[in-house]
C-alpha cells in the first residue's frame, strides 16, 4: 500500500525498543568491557603487560614470563600486583554504579 503511514501508536511496544533481559545483559557486559579496557590501559606498563599477556593475549605463564625476560616467580608478582589493581578499579566502577542505582533515598526505602 503505497502512502500508507503507520505510526509508532499502531506498532506493538516490543518493535519500539527492546527491554529484554538480554539486551541489559549486553550492555551490562560492554559497559563492564569498557571499564576493563579502561582499567588496563590505566595501569604501569610492567603490570599492564603482564595482565594483558596473560589474561588477554591466553599466554601460559612460562610463556609470558620468557617473552617479558623474567623468571616465573617476579612475573607471577607483577601479574598478581596488575590484577589487584584492575579489581580495585573495577570496584571502584561497581560502587559507584550501585550508589547511583539506589539513589539517595534508598535507605528509606529498605
Amino acid at each position: 500500500m503505497a502512502g500508507t503511514v503507520v505510526s509508532v501508536e499502531d506498532r506493538p511496544i516490543d518493535d519500539v525498543a527492546d527491554e529484554s533481559p538480554g539486551a541489559h545483559a549486553r550492555v551490562e557486559t560492554r559497559e563492564l568491557r569498557d571499564v576493563l579496557e579502561r582499567g588496563i590501559r590505566r595501569l604501569p606498563e610492567k603490570y599492564r603487560a603482564a595482565v594483558v599477556l596473560r589474561d588477554v593475549e591466553r599466554l601460559s605463564t612460562a610463556e609470558a614470563a620468557e617473552l617479558l625476560g623474567l623468571r616465573e616467580a617476579a612475573f607471577k608478582s607483577r601479574l598478581h600486583r596488575g590484577r589487584m589493581t584492575l579489581r580495585a578499579h573495577v570496584a571502584r566502577y561497581v560502587s559507584d554504579d550501585e550508589q547511583a542505582l539506589s539513589g539517595p533515598d534508598s535507605a528509606t526505602l529498605s
